[in-house]
């Protein structure tokens, strides 16, 4: 049963890096209430997640798609970055 897991788990980490719609990467720094990280490093244990990067662009992915369902703009929508 555990070999069919961790199967499941690497065939999805390979879908999730391969599929990424979010392109380069860029490292950086966030600060978290820490039972979000908590809750984030629960889910990395049950599997849900493969880390606590791969959480969050799921989380912002999924906020993106709902504002951009909700505000009728385009997904492609470039945002002028504030510097």
């Amino acid at each position: 049963m555990l070999a069919g897991i961790n199967k499941l788990y690497i065939g999805f980490n390979r879908l999730w890096n391969k599929g990424s719609e979010l392109g380069r990467k860029v490292k950086t720094s966030i600060a978290l209430d820490e039972n979000l990280l908590t809750w984030i490093d629960g889910m990395i244990e049950r599997k849900r997640f493969a880390s606590r990067t791969h959480a969050i662009e799921y989380a912002l992915q999924r906020l993106k798609e709902q504002e951009t369902e909700e505000l009728h703009i385009t997904a492609n929508t470039d945002f002028v970055r504030a510097r």
